[in-house]
């Protein structure tokens, strides 16, 4: 194969590849001399069957086919180069070494020849047709190019209004969630109060010690619970987040039953927000921070209503 170095005007895309078949390599070496002013790239072949292994690999601006060739003439060789994907539309010119007969033209024109070519071969006239077949070729394939960026672009476009869509959502989940934060940091202030927060929220049995610190193990096998719901609560979306309300009212339930306070919900809080923010980044750190204290504020919610509940259910 033979890369010419010489660059023309013509082409500034991938210079186009032109197969020349000939048994005869003085005539390829002659055809590869004519055309070395252009930037083109030739592939060379001594008989059909090697040019029809180059078909199967390489896609060919044209071909230049010598008809008279021992074992697979040029005919046969063209036929079977048309029943490769590669090569159904490649333009074919046929090479002889004599005046083609009329019944040669016409069986060449059937299998898919563009036109024949008598030797001795008329240099500007080989150059002028193998230019306008690769100049079709180039804009052939920056048509293909052209729609395929403009599939590209669509695409592009469709993306980035899907991305818009998703940053406006995430904004307006951002400024609920920071609304929803002030509003559970004043209730939080409130409720770190140690004189308000150990107090009982009813009438029920409150005179055990703080769950934090019994010896029955309750508070250390909630903590447990605690810290896998605030990891998931943290890194949940608004509707995942609706969906661990069960879990948050079955820990709730538990502290309740055992006679807990806002105090000892509190003390679980800050254990499992040290707990998961011990290695954590700064970023993350704050993330667990800001969102943890609206779960505080919910699961807190969940024990005054467990309490209510029980108060009601004993005036029934």
């Amino acid at each position: 194969m033979k890369e010419v170095k010489k660059l023309s005007a013509e082409y500034e895309q991938t210079p186009p590849c032109i197969l020349i078949v000939d048994d005869k390599p003085a005539n390829i070496i002659a055809l590869e001399a004519t055309l070395e002013d252009y930037n083109l790239r030739t592939i060379s072949a001594l008989s059909g069957a090697e040019a029809l292994g180059y078909c199967h690999e390489n896609e060919f601006a044209c071909v230049l086919l010598d008809v008279q060739m021992p074992e697979m003439d040029g005919f046969e060789t063209a036929e079977l180069m048309r029943q490769n994907t590669n090569m159904a539309n490649t333009p074919i010119i046929f090479i002889t070494a004599s005046e083609a007969s009329e019944e040669h033209v016409l069986k060449g024109y059937n299998i898919g020849a563009v036109d024949y070519l008598i030797k001795p071969i008329d240099p500007d006239v080989v150059c002028k047709k193998v230019a306008t077949y690769c100049e079709l070729f180039n804009k052939r394939h920056a048509a293909t190019y052209n729609k395929q960026l403009t599939s590209a672009n669509t695409v592009l476009r469709e993306k980035n209004h899907e991305l818009e869509a998703i940053n406006l959502q995430t904004e307006q989940e951002k400024s609920l969630s920071e609304s929803a934060l002030a509003i559970a940091n004043q209730k939080l202030d409130h409720f770190l109060d140690v004189d308000q927060s150990t107090k009982p929220l009813s009438s029920v049995n409150h005179e055990q010690a703080p769950l934090y610190e019994r010896s029955d193990n309750v508070f250390s096998a909630l903590l447990i619970d605690y810290c896998d719901v605030l990891t998931k609560y943290v890194t949940s979306n608004s509707t995942e987040k609706i969906q661990l309300k069960p879990s948050l009212a079955k820990i709730a339930n538990i502290i309740g039953d055992h006679c807990g306070t806002p105090r000892d919900i509190i003390e679980m809080h800050l254990l499992a927000v040290k707990k998961q923010t011990t290695t954590a980044k700064k970023k993350q750190e704050a993330i667990f921070t800001m969102e943890g204290r609206l779960m505080l504020l919910e699961i807190m919610g969940m024990l005054v209503n467990y309490y209510r509940e029980k108060l009601l259910s004993q005036d029934n």
